[in-house]
Protein backbone atom coordinates (compact mmCIF):
# COMPACT_ATOMS: atom_id res chain seq x y z
CA UNK A 1 0.00 0.00 0.00
CA UNK A 2 1.32 3.04 -0.81
CA UNK A 3 0.63 5.92 1.85
CA UNK A 4 1.25 9.56 1.35
CA UNK A 5 5.27 10.58 1.70
CA UNK A 6 6.43 7.41 -0.01
CA UNK A 7 9.00 7.60 -2.78
CA UNK A 8 7.65 6.29 -6.19
CA UNK A 9 11.39 6.46 -7.81
CA UNK A 10 15.11 6.91 -7.29
CA UNK A 11 16.17 9.97 -6.15
CA UNK A 12 16.23 12.61 -3.46
CA UNK A 13 13.74 13.58 -1.48
CA UNK A 14 12.72 17.02 -0.13
CA UNK A 15 12.98 16.89 3.54
CA UNK A 16 10.47 19.57 4.40
CA UNK A 17 7.89 17.83 2.45
CA UNK A 18 8.92 14.99 4.07
CA UNK A 19 8.18 16.35 7.53
CA UNK A 20 4.66 17.35 6.69
CA UNK A 21 3.69 14.18 5.65
CA UNK A 22 5.94 11.33 7.49
CA UNK A 23 6.42 12.97 10.92
CA UNK A 24 9.91 14.33 12.26
CA UNK A 25 10.99 10.39 13.29
CA UNK A 26 10.79 9.39 9.50
CA UNK A 27 12.58 12.52 8.42
CA UNK A 28 15.59 12.62 11.13
CA UNK A 29 15.88 8.50 10.10
CA UNK A 30 16.22 10.09 6.30
CA UNK A 31 18.75 12.77 6.94
CA UNK A 32 20.97 10.46 8.81
CA UNK A 33 21.13 7.92 6.49
CA UNK A 34 21.92 10.38 3.51
CA UNK A 35 24.21 11.92 5.24
CA UNK A 36 25.96 8.70 6.11
CA UNK A 37 25.97 7.37 2.70
CA UNK A 38 28.18 10.68 1.64
CA UNK A 39 30.60 10.10 4.60
CA UNK A 40 30.62 5.86 3.87
CA UNK A 41 31.31 6.12 0.02
CA UNK A 42 34.53 8.08 0.89
CA UNK A 43 35.46 5.34 3.62
CA UNK A 44 34.81 7.48 6.61
CA UNK A 45 32.72 5.82 9.34
CA UNK A 46 30.81 8.10 11.63
CA UNK A 47 28.66 6.71 14.67
CA UNK A 48 24.61 7.74 13.89
CA UNK A 49 24.93 10.07 17.14
CA UNK A 50 27.44 13.00 15.60
CA UNK A 51 25.00 13.54 12.62
CA UNK A 52 21.22 12.60 14.83
CA UNK A 53 22.53 15.60 16.94
CA UNK A 54 22.62 18.31 14.03
CA UNK A 55 19.64 16.94 12.88
CA UNK A 56 18.14 17.29 16.07
CA UNK A 57 18.85 20.63 16.09
CA UNK A 58 17.48 21.52 12.92
CA UNK A 59 14.13 19.77 14.00
CA UNK A 60 13.83 21.66 17.18
CA UNK A 61 11.98 24.59 16.15
CA UNK A 62 8.13 25.08 15.44
CA UNK A 63 5.75 27.90 14.31
CA UNK A 64 3.05 28.56 16.28
CA UNK A 65 -0.55 28.58 14.21
CA UNK A 66 -2.98 29.41 16.23
CA UNK A 67 -1.49 30.96 20.12
CA UNK A 68 -4.61 29.73 21.90
CA UNK A 69 -4.96 31.52 24.85
CA UNK A 70 -0.80 31.25 25.76
CA UNK A 71 1.75 33.81 25.86
CA UNK A 72 3.27 33.14 22.63
CA UNK A 73 1.97 34.80 19.11
CA UNK A 74 1.18 33.51 15.70
CA UNK A 75 4.25 33.03 13.59
CA UNK A 76 6.71 32.92 15.88
CA UNK A 77 9.08 30.10 15.83
CA UNK A 78 9.68 28.41 19.41
CA UNK A 79 11.38 25.27 20.66
CA UNK A 80 9.26 22.41 20.86
CA UNK A 81 9.82 22.35 24.77
CA UNK A 82 8.97 25.74 24.89
CA UNK A 83 5.49 25.12 23.37
CA UNK A 84 4.90 22.13 25.59
CA UNK A 85 5.84 24.18 28.51
CA UNK A 86 3.26 26.58 27.57
CA UNK A 87 0.38 23.90 26.56
CA UNK A 88 1.21 22.08 29.56
CA UNK A 89 0.67 25.81 31.94
CA UNK A 90 -2.88 26.87 29.92
CA UNK A 91 -4.09 23.19 29.83
CA UNK A 92 -3.91 23.38 33.94
CA UNK A 93 -5.49 26.46 34.07
CA UNK A 94 -8.19 24.96 31.60
CA UNK A 95 -7.46 27.48 28.75
CA UNK A 96 -7.30 26.84 24.81
CA UNK A 97 -3.78 25.42 23.87
CA UNK A 98 -1.37 26.43 21.19
CA UNK A 99 -1.36 24.95 17.73
CA UNK A 100 1.85 24.69 15.70
CA UNK A 101 3.59 23.59 12.88
CA UNK A 102 6.57 20.90 12.63
CA UNK A 103 9.74 23.01 11.14
CA UNK A 104 13.37 22.19 9.32
CA UNK A 105 15.95 24.82 9.62
CA UNK A 106 18.92 24.31 7.52
CA UNK A 107 22.51 24.07 10.01
CA UNK A 108 23.05 27.69 9.57
CA UNK A 109 19.90 29.05 10.59
CA UNK A 110 19.45 26.32 13.64
CA UNK A 111 22.74 27.47 14.98
CA UNK A 112 21.70 31.41 14.87
CA UNK A 113 18.22 30.60 16.14
CA UNK A 114 19.20 29.76 19.36
CA UNK A 115 18.21 31.62 22.57
CA UNK A 116 21.73 31.02 23.95
CA UNK A 117 23.86 34.44 21.83
CA UNK A 118 26.58 33.34 22.81
CA UNK A 119 26.33 29.58 21.08
CA UNK A 120 25.34 31.68 17.95
CA UNK A 121 27.84 33.86 18.14
CA UNK A 122 30.66 30.79 18.58
CA UNK A 123 29.22 29.91 15.06
CA UNK A 124 28.74 32.33 12.70
CA UNK A 125 27.89 36.29 12.27
CA UNK A 126 29.74 36.85 15.54
CA UNK A 127 29.34 40.62 15.62
CA UNK A 128 26.32 40.66 14.30
CA UNK A 129 25.09 38.41 17.01
CA UNK A 130 27.01 40.04 19.31
CA UNK A 131 25.83 43.49 18.61
CA UNK A 132 21.72 42.44 18.35
CA UNK A 133 22.26 40.95 21.48
CA UNK A 134 24.05 44.12 23.32
CA UNK A 135 21.23 46.32 21.46
CA UNK A 136 18.50 44.18 22.97
CA UNK A 137 19.83 44.04 26.66
CA UNK A 138 19.74 39.98 26.35
CA UNK A 139 21.15 38.15 29.14
CA UNK A 140 22.78 34.42 28.55
CA UNK A 141 21.81 31.78 31.27
CA UNK A 142 24.27 29.45 29.89
CA UNK A 143 21.40 27.02 29.35
CA UNK A 144 23.76 24.38 27.78
CA UNK A 145 24.53 22.62 30.88
CA UNK A 146 20.96 21.43 32.06
CA UNK A 147 19.40 20.77 35.73
CA UNK A 148 20.33 16.88 34.57
CA UNK A 149 23.50 17.91 33.45
CA UNK A 150 24.38 19.16 36.96
CA UNK A 151 22.64 16.37 38.88
CA UNK A 152 24.72 13.71 36.47
CA UNK A 153 28.22 15.34 37.50
CA UNK A 154 26.64 15.54 41.31
CA UNK A 155 25.98 11.22 41.23
CA UNK A 156 29.58 11.19 39.64
CA UNK A 157 31.20 12.77 41.98
CA UNK A 158 29.29 11.23 44.68
CA UNK A 159 30.34 7.52 43.20
CA UNK A 160 34.20 8.80 42.46
CA UNK A 161 34.16 10.78 45.91
CA UNK A 162 31.74 9.98 48.57
CA UNK A 163 34.10 11.35 51.17
CA UNK A 164 34.84 14.54 49.71
CA UNK A 165 35.18 17.83 52.19
CA UNK A 166 36.84 20.14 49.77
CA UNK A 167 35.52 20.83 46.51
CA UNK A 168 36.63 23.36 43.85
CA UNK A 169 34.70 24.06 40.59
CA UNK A 170 37.43 25.78 37.72
CA UNK A 171 34.87 28.20 35.95
CA UNK A 172 32.38 27.90 37.78
CA UNK A 173 30.33 30.47 36.53
CA UNK A 174 27.01 31.80 37.56
CA UNK A 175 27.43 28.87 40.88
CA UNK A 176 24.39 26.58 39.85
CA UNK A 177 26.64 23.66 40.30
CA UNK A 178 28.02 24.51 43.69
CA UNK A 179 24.97 25.74 45.02
CA UNK A 180 23.28 22.19 44.05
CA UNK A 181 26.59 20.68 45.90
CA UNK A 182 26.21 22.38 48.80
CA UNK A 183 22.20 20.53 49.20
CA UNK A 184 24.05 17.33 49.12
CA UNK A 185 27.36 17.11 50.68
CA UNK A 186 26.54 19.73 53.67
CA UNK A 187 30.05 18.78 55.49
CA UNK A 188 32.13 20.20 52.77
CA UNK A 189 34.16 23.17 51.94
CA UNK A 190 33.21 24.36 48.59
CA UNK A 191 35.21 27.52 46.29
CA UNK A 192 34.45 28.29 42.97
CA UNK A 193 36.38 30.22 40.77
CA UNK A 194 36.37 32.17 37.49
CA UNK A 195 38.06 34.42 35.24
CA UNK A 196 35.04 36.76 34.40
CA UNK A 197 34.54 39.35 37.40
CA UNK A 198 31.00 39.80 36.45
CA UNK A 199 30.14 35.81 36.81
CA UNK A 200 31.95 36.01 40.19
CA UNK A 201 29.17 38.65 41.45
CA UNK A 202 26.08 36.60 39.99
CA UNK A 203 27.97 33.78 41.74
CA UNK A 204 28.24 35.74 44.89
CA UNK A 205 24.60 37.16 44.44
CA UNK A 206 23.23 33.99 43.89
CA UNK A 207 24.33 31.93 46.82
CA UNK A 208 21.33 31.93 49.62
CA UNK A 209 21.68 34.09 52.85
CA UNK A 210 24.76 32.10 55.03
CA UNK A 211 25.85 29.92 51.93
CA UNK A 212 28.96 28.68 53.05
CA UNK A 213 30.37 28.86 49.26
CA UNK A 214 33.20 31.22 48.48
CA UNK A 215 33.81 32.52 45.03
CA UNK A 216 37.03 33.91 44.31
CA UNK A 217 37.85 35.93 40.95
CA UNK A 218 40.76 33.51 39.37
CA UNK A 219 41.92 31.92 36.05
CA UNK A 220 42.88 28.40 35.80
CA UNK A 221 46.57 29.10 35.04
CA UNK A 222 46.95 30.76 38.52
CA UNK A 223 44.41 28.98 41.15
CA UNK A 224 44.71 31.48 44.65
CA UNK A 225 45.18 28.08 47.04
CA UNK A 226 47.64 25.81 48.90
CA UNK A 227 48.84 22.80 47.12
CA UNK A 228 46.83 19.64 47.73
CA UNK A 229 43.96 21.46 48.91
CA UNK A 230 41.16 19.46 47.24
CA UNK A 231 39.56 16.06 47.32
CA UNK A 232 37.89 16.94 44.16
CA UNK A 233 37.99 19.25 41.12
CA UNK A 234 34.75 20.05 38.94
CA UNK A 235 35.56 21.54 35.41
CA UNK A 236 32.39 21.95 33.03
CA UNK A 237 32.31 23.79 29.70
CA UNK A 238 35.39 25.86 30.39
CA UNK A 239 38.53 23.71 29.85
CA UNK A 240 38.84 25.23 25.67
CA UNK A 241 38.30 28.37 27.17
CA UNK A 242 41.76 28.54 29.30
CA UNK A 243 44.60 30.70 27.35
CA UNK A 244 47.37 28.61 28.72
CA UNK A 245 46.18 24.67 29.32
CA UNK A 246 49.26 23.10 29.97
CA UNK A 247 49.54 25.29 32.98
CA UNK A 248 45.75 25.29 33.98
CA UNK A 249 45.86 20.89 33.89
CA UNK A 250 49.48 22.01 36.19
CA UNK A 251 47.42 24.17 38.52
CA UNK A 252 44.69 21.54 38.70
CA UNK A 253 46.95 19.21 39.49
CA UNK A 254 49.12 21.07 42.05
CA UNK A 255 45.75 21.77 43.94
CA UNK A 256 44.33 17.97 43.90
CA UNK A 257 45.30 15.67 47.29
CA UNK A 258 47.10 12.65 45.80
CA UNK A 259 44.05 10.54 45.68
CA UNK A 260 41.96 13.26 44.85
CA UNK A 261 40.09 13.40 41.47
CA UNK A 262 39.17 15.96 38.45
CA UNK A 263 35.68 15.39 36.92
CA UNK A 264 36.17 17.70 33.32
CA UNK A 265 33.31 17.57 31.34
CA UNK A 266 34.13 19.35 28.19
CA UNK A 267 34.54 19.63 24.25
CA UNK A 268 36.94 16.39 23.64
CA UNK A 269 36.77 15.95 19.90
CA UNK A 270 35.81 12.43 19.01
CA UNK A 271 34.00 11.03 15.62
CA UNK A 272 33.01 14.22 13.49
CA UNK A 273 34.17 16.53 15.26
CA UNK A 274 37.92 15.36 15.31
CA UNK A 275 36.95 16.13 11.03
CA UNK A 276 35.94 19.42 12.15
CA UNK A 277 38.73 20.11 14.54
CA UNK A 278 41.48 19.68 11.63
CA UNK A 279 39.48 21.60 9.02
CA UNK A 280 39.08 25.06 10.92
CA UNK A 281 42.38 23.86 12.90
CA UNK A 282 41.02 24.56 16.36
CA UNK A 283 43.39 23.39 18.54
CA UNK A 284 41.75 24.26 21.65
CA UNK A 285 38.97 21.44 21.49
CA UNK A 286 41.56 18.90 21.60
CA UNK A 287 41.47 15.03 20.56
CA UNK A 288 41.36 12.01 23.41
CA UNK A 289 45.42 11.63 22.46
CA UNK A 290 46.34 15.15 22.46
CA UNK A 291 44.59 15.81 25.99
CA UNK A 292 46.32 12.47 27.53
CA UNK A 293 49.90 13.97 26.17
CA UNK A 294 48.80 17.52 28.46
CA UNK A 295 47.95 15.29 31.02
CA UNK A 296 50.76 13.08 31.51
CA UNK A 297 52.85 16.28 31.58
CA UNK A 298 51.13 17.34 34.41
CA UNK A 299 51.40 14.85 36.13
CA UNK A 300 47.69 13.10 36.28
CA UNK A 301 46.14 10.64 34.20
CA UNK A 302 42.72 9.93 32.90
CA UNK A 303 41.61 7.10 35.18
CA UNK A 304 37.98 6.50 34.26
CA UNK A 305 35.37 7.32 31.67
CA UNK A 306 31.95 8.05 32.06
CA UNK A 307 28.54 9.13 31.13
CA UNK A 308 26.71 12.12 32.55
CA UNK A 309 23.82 13.28 30.47
CA UNK A 310 23.17 16.62 29.34
CA UNK A 311 26.88 17.51 30.75
CA UNK A 312 28.65 19.29 27.48
CA UNK A 313 26.94 17.18 24.83
CA UNK A 314 30.08 16.35 23.48
CA UNK A 315 32.11 13.46 24.76
CA UNK A 316 31.88 11.52 28.99
CA UNK A 317 33.00 13.12 31.65
CA UNK A 318 36.83 12.01 32.44
CA UNK A 319 37.77 11.36 35.91
CA UNK A 320 41.11 11.98 36.12
CA UNK A 321 43.56 11.09 39.32
CA UNK A 322 47.36 11.68 40.26
CA UNK A 323 49.78 9.34 37.74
Amino acid sequence: MIEPGDALHEGSRTPADLLRLKGATETELYLVGEVQKVYKSQGVEIHDKHIELIVRQMLKKVRVDNAGETDLLPGQLVDKVVLDRENARVKKEKKEQATSEPLILGITKASLATESFLSAASFQETTKVLTDAAIEGKVDRLGFITNTGYEAMLEIAGETRPEARGILDVGCGTGRLLRAAAEVLPDARLFGVDAARDMVEVARASAPAGSRIEFRQSMAEALPFEDAAFDLVVSTMTFHHWADQWRGVAEVGRVMRPDGRWLLADFVASGLMKYVKRLFRLRRFRERRDLEAVLRVAGVRIASSRKGHGVGGQGPVLVIGKA
